[in-house]
């Protein structure tokens, strides 16, 4: 998230954040990486983590950058 939100517009983007998760069942696998939850099965999480970022890119004046990485190109790319 930006460093230069208030305390108000982090909460505020955390709670979005958190409603989105919830609705498409996405977990943390660390501070900036997010996924499916388990279990995976071959390209069944797709559908999820592509409506998540679509819905972060709806808030995306939260953050610093938004960005994924391609695991079929080898390579990450910013959208933000």
């Amino acid at each position: 998230m930006r460093s230069d939100l208030t305390d108000a517009e982090r909460q505020a983007a955390l709670d979005k954040l958190m409603e989105i998760k919830s609705k498409l069942k996405i977990v943390n696998i660390d501070d900036v990486t997010y996924c499916k939850a388990q279990p995976i099965k071959e390209y069944n999480d797709f559908g999820a983590v592509a409506f998540f970022y679509c819905a972060l890119k709806d808030i995306k004046e939260f953050f610093e950058m938004l960005e994924y990485y391609d695991l079929e190109e080898g390579e990450c790319s910013v959208a933000v």
